[in-house]
């Protein structure tokens, strides 16, 4: 799975390329992820945004040490030494001597990256979920707007005002950026907020999300 992954070979134009992936791309993170089981839940947390913060960090420099000693037997090890090596019990050893509550600072750093990633992934799937209830918001609160740079400023106003967040959500959000000339209706605002609320979310904190969450259950 890991050599697939992070060691994995790309055909382009008929040619076999290494494709080097690293593991703090945020690209990489998402794959690791199970939106679709998001129903199973550890406490209030979505499982797999749990273990992306709890386990992975550790369980995936584990397997870069296990790639790497690996890498070093098929070239240097002789064959006694590559039929005796067990991968598990090199990954077990590996886990259980950097178990994060006993040897903190080995995971610190990836651990600290990816609970920010689980903040952006955890504000897009809130906001996703209600995406129905925002797109009826946004044509109520648009009334005679007539562009759509208007509409999501009279629908951000309205949602900062419902959520009591004291025109955060308008400070935060770039409409002159954000949407493009040629843009015309919800979806394009649309795909262009998520994003961006799923960057200014992680940097904000949690109390925009807990506030739709609350407001719109």
């Amino acid at each position: 799975w890991y050599q697939r992954r992070v060691h994995g070979k790309l055909k382009m134009h008929g040619k076999d390329h290494q494709s080097k992936v690293s593991i703090t791309d945020y690209e990489f993170y998402k794959t690791l992820l199970q939106p679709e089981k998001a129903h199973v839940k550890v406490g209030a947390e979505d499982a797999d945004l749990y273990l992306s913060k709890a386990l992975y960090p550790t369980l995936l420099l584990g397997l870069e040490d296990l790639a790497t000693q690996i890498d070093k037997l098929e070239k240097e090890g002789d064959d006694r030494i590559k039929e005796r090596f067990n991968a598990c019990a090199f990954l077990a050893e590996y886990l259980m001597r950097n178990n994060p509550k006993s040897n903190p600072d080995k995971t610190k750093e990836l651990t600290k990256l990816y609970i920010q990633y689980s903040k952006k992934e955890k504000i897009e799937r809130v906001l996703t979920n209600r995406k129905p209830l925002l797109r009826s918001l946004f044509t109520r609160s648009s009334g005679a707007a007539k562009d759509l740079k208007s509409q999501a400023k009279a629908f951000l106003n309205s949602m900062d005002q419902e959520l009591k967040l004291k025109a955060k959500l308008e400070e935060i959000t770039d409409l002159e950026t954000l949407i493009p000339k040629e843009a015309t209706d919800f979806e394009d605002f649309w795909n262009k907020w998520i994003g961006a609320m799923r960057d200014q979310v992680a940097i904000e904190g949690e109390a925009i999300e807990a506030a739709i969450e609350a407001k719109y259950p």
